[in-house]
């Protein structure tokens, strides 16, 4: 698709919207293929698209296809959406209900039958090293943003200090991670809602708030480096107590870390 075929069909498809649901959003969206025009939606000189005025690692070049869902009157659970299709069967959503205008950074991202949240979405499309394919998502200063690929068993390189928050969120495919010694932090509700069973953490420091919660872990050893476990961080896991915790630091495992509880409990937990 070029510049001037997606331009021509993203207005399209926004005043299609903008009469279903009667929210004026071309009112103040500029929607432009010239990258020096300063546009909400469009392209800029290197191919890449522009999302809510931000570049993107998006290329033009890669997109298949746009299609959208709205509907009249209030738009609440069921939220309306733009989708962008791309190659390797990559879709990004933009998110728009009664409350909020399209974009305004509520994004979605579907790629190899997972889906990442607005968040962890936001942060992807904006890293333009990323070349969409590559497992991991680092930033530039050895972050760990998402994970992309599909294996089971994880082997985290050495050289990343940060697993960022969210960076596994809800995947269904993973069993083990091994984490290195440069890993320091792992951030908030970092595997949260992930299948992941094991992991292993060799000189980590920091565990932030939730950081496994709804994991399946069954059995997790703190190692003598961390100096800070964050609230909820072993939450509705797979152990069934603390003492599935072998626990070499000095924090202390209370009920503010760790909690068993039944299906029912994590759903209405969440």
């Amino acid at each position: 698709m070029d510049g001037t075929t997606f331009v021509e069909k993203f207005t399209e498809i926004i005043e299609k919207i903008s009469q279903i649901t009667e929210k004026s959003y071309d009112d103040w969206m500029v929607i432009s293929d010239d990258p020096d025009c300063d546009a909400d939606y469009g392209v800029d000189k290197e191919g890449r698209l522009i999302i809510d005025g931000k570049g993107t690692n998006l290329k033009l070049s890669e997109l298949q296809e746009i299609r959208y869902r709205a509907k009249d009157g209030w738009i609440d659970e069921d939220r309306g959406y733009i989708s962008l299709r791309f190659v390797g069967d990559r879709g990004f959503y933009l998110y728009f209900d009664s409350f909020s205008d399209l974009g305004d950074e509520k994004y979605g991202l579907e790629c190899k039958e997972r889906y990442f949240d607005a968040y962890t979405v936001k942060r992807v499309i904006h890293e333009k090293d990323y070349v969409w394919g590559e497992p991991l998502v680092v930033s530039e200063d050895h972050e760990l943003i998402a994970y992309m690929g599909g294996e089971k068993e994880v082997e985290i390189p050495d050289g990343i200090t940060t697993i960022g928050p969210c960076a596994f969120p809800m995947e269904r495919g993973i069993k083990s991670v091994i984490l290195p010694e440069s890993v320091k932090k792992i951030g908030d509700y970092a595997f949260f809602s992930c299948w992941l069973e094991q992991i292993e953490m060799r000189g980590v420091e920091v565990i932030e708030e939730g950081a496994f919660f709804n994991t399946g872990i069954r059995h997790a050893v703190i190692p003598a480096t961390v100096r800070h476990i964050g609230e909820k961080a072993f939450y509705y896991t797979g152990m069934e107590s603390a003492d599935c915790i072998e626990n070499h630091s000095n924090v202390v495992i209370d009920d503010k870390i760790f909690k068993k509880s039944s299906r029912k409990e994590k759903i209405s937990e969440q």
